[in-house]
């Protein structure tokens, strides 16, 4: 789990488009946002805090093949933290 600190204009820009773009799962407080970047396919999670915060959660790594598709938990926190940067760059 990581976080990024944002400004409130930025903060509350960026919960909007989530709301907006987002996907809840059930009574989750945290967002599905899906990303594909380089013939990748991530779906990271994403949750607005107080103080301006915004937390990435986890991501799944997708891997899709002609018959099945797999799905593999990333334990990388740099690549956790470079997803969510990509995410507040495209955002906000």
């Amino acid at each position: 789990m990581v976080f990024r600190q944002l400004k409130e204009y930025e903060y509350n820009h960026f919960n909007n488009l989530l709301i907006q773009s987002g996907r809840k799962d059930g009574l989750d407080a945290s967002f599905s946002i899906t990303m594909k970047i380089n013939n990748a396919e991530y779906i990271i999670k994403i949750q607005p805090a107080k103080k301006h915060r915004i937390y990435a959660l986890q991501a799944l790594v997708v891997y899709r093949d002609k018959y099945e598709v797999e799905m593999v938990l990333s334990k990388d926190n740099a690549l956790l933290l470079s997803l969510l940067n990509i995410l507040l760059y495209q955002g906000v």
